[in-house]
Formats: C-alpha cells, structure tokens, sequence
C-alpha cells in the first residue's frame, strides 16, 4: 500500500498521535510557567487534601484525561465506522482537527475547575486566602489551553487541507459543509497566546510577588518569555502560509482562466472561509466555461459581429435607420439538381457551400443574416458601421466567384454535379436592428432596399448573368474604389417589381 493511501485509511491515528504530543508539550509547559504560589499553602496543603479524599483525588484526575480522550474518542467513532463515500463521513473529517484540537481545551477547563475545589477546600478548612491561587490557576489553565489548540490545530489543519480534504473532496464543495474552521477564533487564539496570555501573567506575577511576597524561585517565567520568540515565529509563519499559499494558488489558476484555460480549477480544501473563497472561484470558472460554451454556439447561429452586438447590451426590441448594401445569392436550378441525390450527399454539398462562401463574405466585413434554403442573404455595413461597404461586398462576390470554380472541381471529383449561383447586390436605407416578439427575436433588416436586392438577384436568371449591381451600389463603387468601378460593366435600365422607376444594373 502507498504512502498517501495508508494516510487516508489511517489518518485519524496521525491525528491521535499529534493530539498526544501537543498535550504532553502544554502540560510540561504549564508546570514551567505556573505563578508562584506562598509554600505555606502549596505542597503540604495539597498532600493533605489528597489523604482526606484517596478515592476521589485518583478518580478526578484521571477524569481529566479521560474526558478529551472521549470527546477524540466520539469524534473518530464517525471516521472509523463511517463510510468514505457518505457526505456524513466527509463533513466528520473535514471538522476532525477541530474536534481534536477543542478536546484539550476540555480538559483544561476541567482541570480548573477541580483546582477551584481544592481551593474551596482550602478555604473552608483552614481558612486560607484563595484569590490569588485562582488568579494564578485560571491563567495557567487558559494559557496552557490555547498553547494546546495551536499546536494541535494548525498540524492537523495543514494535513486536513494538503491530503484529506482533497481526497474526499476532489471536485470542491467543501463549502457544504456545517461546521466550519472559524478565522476570526483562529486570530484570536493567535492574539491570545502571542499578546494578551504573556503580558497578563507577567503583570499578574508582579502583582503577587509584591502583595503576597511570592518570589519566583527559579528563572523558568523568563526563559518561557524567551521561548515565545520562536513559538511566535512558527505561529505567524503557520498563519501565512494557511492563507498566503491558497492565494497565490487562486491567482495562478485565475492567471490560467484569464488566458482562456475555463478548466482550470483551484484545489483549496478547507471549510472555512479560505474554502468557501475557493468553492465561489471554481463556481465562478465552470459559470465562465458554459458563457464561452454558449456565445461559441450562439456564434455559430449568428455571425459573430451580430453575437457581439446582442451581447453589448443590445438584447432589447427595436433599431434604426441606416444604410446598407444587401446581397442575394441564389444557387441556380438546385432542386431539379438535388431531385437524384440523396438526403446526406444534398446537405454534405449545401454545408461545404455555404462554408466557402461565408469565408468570402466574412473576410470582407459582411454579415450573412440568414440562409432561406439554398439561398444566402448577406449584410454589409450592419450591424458594424462600414464605410466601403459596397465595394466590400463587390469584393466578396468576385472571391465568391472564383472559389465556387475551385468547388465544382472538388465536386467533379466527388462525382456531384457543378452548381452554379446568382448574386444580386443593391445598397439603400433599411430598419435595422432586433425585430420579432420579446421572447423570439433576430437581428435583421427590412425594408424596400431588402426586397429591392432580392429581385435583382433574381433578374439574372433573364439576364444570364451570376452578378448583377444596382446604379446606388455602382455609384459607391466607383467612388470609395476607382479602381474596382474600372470592372464594372453596364448591363441594362430593368424593370424592378413593386418600383414605378428602372434600375440602371451593372455586372462585372
């Protein structure tokens, strides 16, 4: 069995293990830096104590070990018994340091209180002034307490988040879970055991030796001040790197989204608030993964200039007049054409037809608004401003023109018929923008400049041409493009449906 999965099954051991040693630590410690009390009332009084009560004293302080023994004991039967896979085992675990490390807290407190009733005996036997004894017992106590909780808690808290935790809770979550670690008690044991404790037993050792005339008859109070330069040092470093490392590992997997990487996950396996941060960020990033998911696909629904503009707070009904150059293309006898091929070989063709010449459109700022069958309707100047947006959409015919040539030849190859496409071009006033009801709508563009595009394309097939330009688009042609309106050749004055005036077309 590997290392790491022998911890897993046996963690709660290490933990016993650690919680054992921290104890031994804060009692040793305690005994060094206990108050000074009067001899009179110390030793001889205690031993006499412990002769009037030999049952009870033996009973009571093996109870002090036996109560943070149970609480562990409680704690671990959850683990022990448990199975892996529950949520009830994984909340038990993800609270296990804190369980272990409150136990010893128990236990002094417990300690306490059976020196007050020493005390009490004290006082009501003999008479014997107890203040001080209290005084200097409850700071012994609590500070031997919370020296306890911080070598206990922050060694198991470090394993909980380096191993366990994210054993069981590989995909986050941690955040679920109740019972949390609690920051501000956590700085708040660190202001105790590093500030407040030490100053309050230096001051409180200063008031006694000068009203009870308790001397100190050694100098372990110093060397335990001196020893809290370290321990301090280890304390504040813990503190750091607890919430410095899950940090840094948040920007660096923030860096990683950033550049567009939306699977990167941070792994922060803590319940507290650190874990919650963590949970919130790796929401954040699979929220992130399906909003890229859906404006790729809604991408690839509408052009993207479209997409961009829907999403730039632009979601609402409504639009504006604005000129445009509309183009029609019409693939040429496509129904009798598909009339002997079947249904996959028809839409493999339409879909590598429709591919080449949205390149072409697309590579000369046009929008393709939307395919009516086997035609396509082009936009050019909506719903992004162009200024040469009819020599753009010329430019886009003759590619589309010369890539349809390259086509029929890979379909020759393929054994599929050539096709051949009208293309109609025409630019005027239009109302564009998002048309349809409030909860079906499509950007697009109407008006008599639309249908007006639509016959022209549609007059090639009288005229035998596969492009034909309205005077309005020439005329810009020629002006944004000399060079360009040089191939522009004269067609006819047409007759267009649904207008008392000819339209002079042009071809090239």
């Amino acid at each position: 069995m590997k290392l790491k999965e022998f911890f897993y099954c046996k963690f709660v051991l290490f933990y016993a293990v650690i919680t054992m040693a921290a104890g031994f630590v804060s009692i040793n410690l305690a005994r060094h830096i206990s108050i000074p009390i009067p001899r009179e009332i110390g030793r001889e009084m205690w031993e006499q104590f412990a002769a009037r009560c030999s049952v009870l004293v033996p009973v009571l302080s093996a109870s002090t070990y036996l109560i943070p023994l149970l609480c562990c004991a409680v704690g671990s039967v959850k683990i022990l018994c448990g199975d892996p896979k529950t949520e009830k085992f994984k909340k038990a675990a993800a609270g296990l340091p804190r369980v272990f490390s409150n136990s010893g807290l128990i236990a002094w407190c417990y300690g306490f209180l059976l020196n007050c009733s020493f005390y009490v005996y004290l006082k009501r036997t003999l008479n014997v002034p107890i203040f001080h004894l209290v005084f200097a017992s409850a700071f012994t106590h609590v500070f031997a307490g919370l020296i306890f909780k911080t070598l206990c808690f922050f060694p198991l808290e470090a394993l909980n988040r380096k191993f366990v935790l994210p054993h069981f809770y590989p995909d986050g979550g941690i955040s679920s879970v109740a019972q949390r670690s609690g920051t501000n008690q956590l700085f708040m044991v660190f202001y105790l055991v590093l500030s407040a404790c030490p100053i309050l037993i230096a001051s409180t050792t200063f008031m006694l030796s000068k009203r009870f005339r308790v001397i100190p008859e050694d100098n372990s109070l110093f060397y335990f001040y001196i020893s809290m330069i370290p321990v301090g040092f280890w304390i504040t470093f813990m503190f750091s790197r607890f919430y410095s490392v899950p940090l840094k590992e948040l920007s660096d997997e923030a860096g990683k989204i950033s550049e567009g990487d939306y699977d990167s996950r941070a792994v922060i396996c803590s319940n507290d608030e650190m874990g919650i941060l963590g949970d919130t960020f790796n929401s954040m990033a699979v929220s992130l993964k399906e909003k890229e998911a859906m404006r790729d696909a809604f991408g690839k629904a509408v052009a993207p200039q479209v997409r961009d503009y829907l999403m730039d707070k632009n979601g609402s009904l409504g639009g504006e007049i604005r000129e445009v150059t509309i183009m029609f293309c019409d693939i040429r006898g496509f129904t009798s054409l598909s009339e002997n091929m079947s249904a996959d070989k028809i839409v493999t063709m339409l879909n590598e037809y429709f591919t080449a010449m949205e390149k072409c459109i697309a590579r000369h700022n046009g929008v393709i608004n939307k395919y009516i069958g086997d035609a396509v309707m082009a936009i050019f100047g909506a719903p992004v401003a162009d200024e040469n947006q009819a020599s753009d959409a010329f430019l886009a015919a003759l590619e589309m023109r010369a890539v349809l040539i390259e086509l029929n030849e890979s379909f020759e190859k393929e054994g599929l018929p050539h096709l051949a496409f009208g293309i109609g071009i025409h630019t005027g006033n239009v109302l564009a923008g998002n048309i349809g009801a409030a909860r079906r709508m499509e950007y697009t563009v109407i008006g008599d400049a639309v249908n007006t595009a639509s016959r022209i394309e549609g007059l090639c097939k009288e005229y035998k041409k596969d492009l034909l330009i309205s005077e309005s688009a020439a005329a810009k042609i020629k002006r944004d493009s000399p060079q360009n309106g040089g191939e522009l050749v004269f067609v006819d004055e047409a007759a267009i449906r649904g207008r008392a005036q000819k339209e002079r077309l042009w071809t090239a």
